[in-house]
């Protein structure tokens, strides 16, 4: 069973993770069958990068997937507003953030 931090509790966040990395659907209704590129986002000092590292992890062995797995820490203001960063730690599957809602919002920053 995967073991998810507290802050990945959410059924929606637990599903998302699922459905992009099991099937590679990124937004918008596409379907690939490519190896998922995901980028783990996160600023100096956060608790939970990982946790969150691990859960990936996790979930990549459970799942018999491959995957280039990046982290990027966003350690600027400028940086933030450039990676469009919403908040710490961030994950992104193929460029897409799996946080719901994520494509509407452009609060981007540090803090």
């Amino acid at each position: 069973m995967l073991r998810l931090p507290e802050d990945f509790q959410n059924v929606d966040t637990r599903e998302a993770v699922a459905l992009d990395l099991v099937c590679g659907r990124i937004g918008r209704g596409r379907m690939t069958v490519s190896v998922p590129k995901l980028e783990l986002l996160f600023a100096p000092g956060c608790e939970a990068i990982e946790s969150t590292v691990t859960m990936v992890e996790e979930a990549l062995r459970e799942l018999g997937l491959a995957a280039d797995v990046l982290e990027i820490m966003v350690d600027t203001e400028e940086k933030a507003r450039e990676l469009k960063f919403l908040g710490s730690p961030s994950i992104r599957v193929n460029g897409i953030d799996i946080e719901p809602g994520a494509d509407e919002r452009q609060d981007y920053g540090l803090g």
